[in-house]
């Protein structure tokens, strides 16, 4: 018969558990979230339900004020340990601080730890001390203005941004990887490919060693960032410098 360690290494999650809000047409999150964590996280995801345009302010602000409560409350009946909001622009459509309300509503609501795509990038640029951002992203105009807007208040300058209305199914790494060379000028300190629907992973590596400097995408910083929070140090390795290091 099995003893109780045996028995707690064959359960998914005996690490952490993670709950992930996602909007519904996001492919991307979930499938790189799952490919970054370690032996023993496990990953449980709700939907946030998109009725229109996910590059309409109007729907990201309906998404993250409509939506969030009730998908909050479906993936905490998984018992999970911390509970992501797995949406860059809905984190800070609103401005500087709306990451931390979003965070505050969903802790309130379900009594877990959260945390936010926008919060745990603000950190991860801390942590690789990158002040002059060069930013990528999938937006429109509007959206990448709030963007820039965000991450000036929040004391970062954006050296360059090279953006465009992409759809879910356009957001592919090859992508990602031209629109950030594009991007990078001497004065930046590094990279941030904005959107956890942007396939990222893969090149982020990649874009280091031809461009000598750290580069961060949305789903790499939000699980660097969860795994913080979980006080789970295990170095990432093949994702960038971020995870690189245990934390």
């Amino acid at each position: 018969m099995a003893n109780s360690y045996e028995l707690t290494q064959r359960l998914y999650g005996w690490r952490g558990k993670i709950g992930l809000l996602v909007p519904s047409i996001n492919f991307a999150t979930e499938f790189e979230l799952n490919k970054l964590a370690p032996q023993g996280v496990s990953i449980c995801a709700s939907r946030l339900k998109v009725n229109g345009d996910l590059n309409s302010v109007q729907e990201i602000i309906r998404i993250s004020e409509e939506e969030t409560g009730k998908a909050a409350k479906e993936v905490a009946d998984a018992k999970v340990d911390l509970i992501i909001y797995g949406c860059t622009t809905g984190s800070f459509i609103r401005g500087i601080g709306y990451d931390k309300k979003l965070i505050e509503r969903i802790e309130r609501l379900t009594s877990i730890p959260a945390i936010t795509t926008s919060t745990s990038v603000i950190e991860a640029l801390k942590e690789l001390e990158m002040k002059n951002v060069a930013l990528v992203t999938p937006y429109n105009e509007e959206v990448n203005k709030l963007e820039e807007k965000f991450l000036s208040d929040n004391g970062f300058n954006v050296t360059n941004l090279v953006g465009g209305n992409l759809k879910a199914d356009q957001m592919l790494s090859s992508i990602a990887y031209k629109r950030a060379k594009i991007a990078d000028t001497p004065k930046s300190d590094g990279i941030f490919i904005s959107c956890c629907s942007f396939q990222t992973i893969n090149i982020l590596k990649m874009l280091e060693s031809d461009l000598a400097k750290p580069a961060i995408s949305s789903n790499q910083a939000t699980m660097w960032y969860a795994l913080k929070k979980l006080k789970i140090r295990d170095a990432i390795v093949g994702y960038g410098t971020l995870l690189n290091n245990s934390r």
